[in-house]
C-alpha cells in the first residue's frame, strides 16, 4: 500500500537525488565528507561530532559550512547536476 501522497516517481526522484548527493560527497574532502554524513545521515549534534572525532565544536562548524559550500558549488558547476533540488533541466 502506497503511501497517501506519495506516488512511484516520487520515490524514484528521491532515490535519483540520494544517489547523487553521495557522489557528490564521496568526490569531498574525508574530513568534510564525515561531518556531513555524521551531521545529516547519522543525525548527529555538533557536540556529538565533536567528541566522536576529537576535534572543537568550532571546528565541526566550519568544517559543515565548508562541506556545504563546496557541495553547492560541485552542484552548480555541473550542469547535469543542476536539478537536484529543482527541476531537471
Amino acid at each position: 500500500m502506497q503511501e497517501k501522497g506519495c506516488d512511484s516517481s516520487d520515490l524514484v526522484e528521491s532515490n535519483l537525488v540520494k544517489e547523487e548527493i553521495m557522489e557528490v560527497l564521496a568526490e569531498m574532502k574525508v574530513e568534510y565528507r564525515e561531518v556531513m554524513l555524521l551531521h545529516y545521515i547519522h543525525e548527529l549534534s555538533i557536540k556529538e561530532i565533536a567528541a566522536n572525532l576529537d576535534i572543537n565544536e568550532g571546528t565541526v562548524k566550519t568544517r559543515l559550512h565548508r562541506a556545504r559550500h563546496a557541495m553547492k558549488e560541485k552542484v552548480e558547476k555541473d550542469p547535469a547536476r543542476q536539478w537536484i533540488g529543482g527541476e531537471k533541466l
